[in-house]
């Protein structure tokens, strides 16, 4: 059967099964099977230094037709690893050209934030997903203002190039449809008021209360937050009541120094320390941060610095829930009167 004569649609499922090398060699040696193979070749890339494909850059700078099949794409160049100018012109203009992008990642020079604006005007109505080393600097402020759909945007967690340039407020017109953000503490304070975020991850820098407060200033309630801080743990935890009351997994590490640290505890205990006081305290202190998140209704999973903390209800007390990070209390309580929670480990959550 002679290729011309085989259906569009089945000459696209021949190729789906395909390895790249054979792609590849259709796409050289049929010019019905070309189109079909380019938009395989060219859907999904992930350019690297160590995968030898940097060239593959300059190929769609210089064809538009070839950058536009382009869905994701995923740009690794670690710093330092002495690319020429060249290579991030050729991206500058390449990115410019990939107006059918879905998912974007380029973790290259944080100096080269230039590269996201090579033709301002460009428009990236599909794109969802923006995950880059850059800073938040006006080149990465003007990308984001063209891209009315990205629902999930990641920036540079390194907090002494974030400093570099202030922040400018952002207009509430974009990212709209925002629901995860990645980054920097000061830089969700920019990012986060005014939009359907609902899940926070702050990479670097400290959550303050005033943090939490703007954060709360989201149209949507915040349901995952993963933060550092250096606030009292117990006091902090009572500040989210007040301002995310809907959180349901929360993760914290704490750079306050407090006795009743988890291995404190657990020196004590498993040497039998006999101060009653030491013991009382560190009872105290988690019998507070278990009070703490009694006061946050939709929590469902919790850790403070590596300490998991699970709760369960007991049908004695009306079902009432007890939050508890051993060790908590000497007597357990037994497996006839204790409902565990089933999402005690939610995947997404611990995904980080």
């Amino acid at each position: 059967m002679l290729f011309a004569a085989i259906p569009a649609e089945l000459r696209d499922r021949v190729c789906a099964f395909l390895p790249k090398n054979d792609q590849l060699a259709l796409a050289a040696t049929s010019a019905v099977f070309l189109p079909v193979a380019q938009r395989r070749l060219y859907r999904h890339l992930a350019v690297s230094p160590a995968a030898h494909n940097l060239p593959v850059i300059a190929v769609l700078a210089r064809n538009p037709q070839l950058a536009r099949l382009v869905r994701t794409l995923s740009v690794n160049v670690p710093h330092g690893a002495g690319l020429l100018n060249a290579f991030y012109r050729d991206l500058a203009t390449a990115l410019s050209l990939m107006t059918e992008l879905i998912d974007l990642e380029m973790c290259i020079d944080p100096a080269a934030s230039w590269v996201l604006s090579h033709t301002p005007n460009t428009k990236f109505s599909r794109l969802t997903r923006f995950s880059s080393t850059f800073p938040f600097d006006s080149h990465v402020t003007n990308f984001l203002e063209r891209i009315p759909a990205l629902t999930e945007l990641e920036l540079d967690p390194d907090p002494v190039s974030s400093h570099t340039e202030t922040i400018a407020p952002l207009s509430p017109s974009i990212l709209t449809a925002l629901s995860e953000f990645t980054g920097p503490s000061h830089v969700a304070r920019a990012v986060v008021p005014g939009r359907p975020v609902q899940s926070i991850h702050i990479t670097s820098g400290d959550l303050t209360t005033e943090t939490v407060q703007s954060l709360k200033a989201a149209t949507a309630d915040i349901v995952m937050l993963c933060a550092s801080t250096s606030a009292q743990p117990v006091p902090f935890l009572q500040s989210l009541t007040l301002h995310l009351p809907r959180i349901v997994y929360l993760r914290l590490m704490t750079t306050y120094t407090f006795t009743e640290a988890p291995d404190a505890v657990n020196f004590f205990l498993s040497n039998r320390c006999s101060s009653p006081i030491l013991i009382a305290s560190i009872q105290a202190f988690y019998e507070s941060v278990a009070n703490a998140l009694n006061t946050l209704p939709a929590l469902v999973t919790f850790e403070l610095s590596g300490m998991h903390w699970g709760s369960y209800t007991t049908p004695q007390e009306g079902d009432k829930r007890v939050w508890q990070s051993q060790p908590l209390t000497a007597d357990s309580p037994s497996e006839a009167d204790v409902v565990i929670d089933d999402d005690l480990y939610f995947d997404e959550f611990f995904a980080y």
